[in-house]
């Protein structure tokens, strides 16, 4: 039997390989989001000895209304180098952000090693997501969310620790990690709801790991509270200060609006709409001419597109991102979209079976009401756009991972070959996806 220590080491093993050829073949400018407003972000604090202050660059997709913490981390890597020869630069932080990748999976291998002993679906499971070609987009460039989504990774994994065994030292260590993931990504603090939510529930319904409930549980908010706390001085004395606003972001002074009932109107119709996922007619003589996400900028050439609906795009996203690609065949994507619509499904249909799934699947409902939520000022003018890629939630992968690792262990015995072979599948068309992909634009 496989140890614990084994499949870490394997999982690790595997996303070191698959990463450091994907980036040997991949540009460090494809298959990323606002680089340069990020390699600018670095290399004002590298020149000038400062932080910037909110909207010191004033363009779409400019970053200095971010926190500086990811910044302040690049600043040491290659500095001399960031102004002569960025690229050099950006592709040493680049392997920062594979790091920040192998760490989030030996994070969600120790909290999959806490709750189940079924050995090879943990490994089967960690797999298929380290080689989800999407995986490898958000660990892999140069930006925020890949520390980001190791952050929230951690929070989630060490939520549950403290949660099923509190002690003051747990909660420190929690209250440091969600301080940092706040001041890596200021909007994040959104992601603290979902585990105000799911605790409320757990407590209340007494669902496990609810049953587990003892006194000194009712403090295990505190961490998250007193991290608003730490962050709030920034809040104020540097955005609100500077811009009027506690949470500017780089799109409000382009395309947000006021709400009104067009945006409710809109929002509700992204949400409800057919999914038209399919619509493609398996015309494969014309693989990338319509594809399946694509954001449609201003700035960008306009190009026919799918209708997507809010389900289908965050699917989509997952699984490929948000890109035109002109390799591998779309047949392949095609494989690929239906093995991992598979697993999506099979995971939440079984995840009823098992009351441990619970607290995972309210925290993903959760953060999917509060992504909604964060369109409504965009939809008036913006209702099938970007603003929902998976990126901005991709820590939800350790609840994915729990999710799947137990429909597979709950699966009848007769029928678990056919899922284990499924996984395999995927996990074969990822690492073949990764290892040939050419493209990776918004055009």
């Amino acid at each position: 039997m496989i140890t614990n220590k084994e499949i870490l080491v394997i999982c690790v093993s595997v996303w070191l390989f698959i990463a450091y050829f994907y980036i040997l073949r991949t540009p460090f400018d494809h298959r990323t989001h606002d680089m340069w407003g990020h390699v600018f972000y670095t290399q004002y604090i590298v020149g000038n000895k400062k932080l910037p202050k909110p909207y010191e660059q004033p363009v779409l997709g400019g970053q200095t209304i971010q926190p500086p913490l990811y910044y302040l981390i690049c600043s040491f890597v290659k500095p001399a180098l960031i102004h002569n020869k960025s690229e050099d630069h950006i592709n040493a932080v680049r392997y920062l952000s594979i790091f920040f990748g192998a760490l989030s999976l030996l994070v969600i291998g120790i909290f999959l090693n806490a709750v189940s002993k079924n050995q090879y679906a943990k490994l089967v499971s960690l797999l298929f997501i380290e080689t989800t070609p999407k995986f490898a987009f958000v660990f892999s460039t140069y930006n925020n969310d890949s520390l980001n989504t190791f952050l929230w990774i951690t929070v989630t994994t060490l939520s549950y620790f403290l949660y099923i065994n509190f002690s003051v030292r747990k909660a420190i260590i929690l209250f440091m990690f969600i301080t940092a993931a706040l001041y890596t990504k200021g909007t994040s603090i959104l992601f603290i709801i979902p585990f105000i939510v799911t605790y409320l529930l757990i407590a209340v319904k007494r669902i496990p790991p609810g049953n587990n409930f003892r006194l000194e549980n009712k403090y295990f908010l505190l961490p998250f509270l007193c991290s608003i706390i730490a962050f709030s001085p920034w809040l104020y004395y540097r955005n609100y200060k500077n811009c009027q606003r506690f949470f500017p972001t780089s799109l409000e002074r382009d395309i947000a609006k006021p709400l009104s009932k067009t945006n409710f109107k809109n929002l509700l119709g992204i949400i409800l709409r057919d999914n038209n996922l399919l619509d493609h007619k398996f015309d494969f003589s014309h693989e990338w001419d319509k594809p399946w996400a694509l954001i449609q900028w201003d700035l960008i050439p306009p190009r026919e597109t799918k209708r997507y609906d809010y389900l289908g795009l965050m699917f989509v996203t997952s699984v490929i991102g948000e890109f035109v690609l002109t390799s591998p065949s779309v047949r392949i994507i095609w494989i690929l979209f239906i093995l991992h619509l598979f697993v999506y499904v099979y995971s939440l249909l079984m995840a009823f079976k098992s009351k441990i799934n619970i607290p995972a699947m309210l925290i993903i409902l959760t953060a999917m009401v509060i992504q909604l939520g964060t369109l409504l000022p965009f939809a008036a003018d913006l209702p099938q756009k970007g603003l929902y890629d998976f990126r901005y939630y991709a820590w939800l992968w350790v609840c994915w991972a729990l999710l799947q690792l137990n429909s597979i262990t709950i699966t009848k015995d007769k029928y678990k070959e056919i899922i284990y072979g499924v996984y395999i599948a995927g996990v074969i068309f990822n690492i073949y996806t990764l290892l040939t992909i050419k493209g990776g634009f918004y055009w």
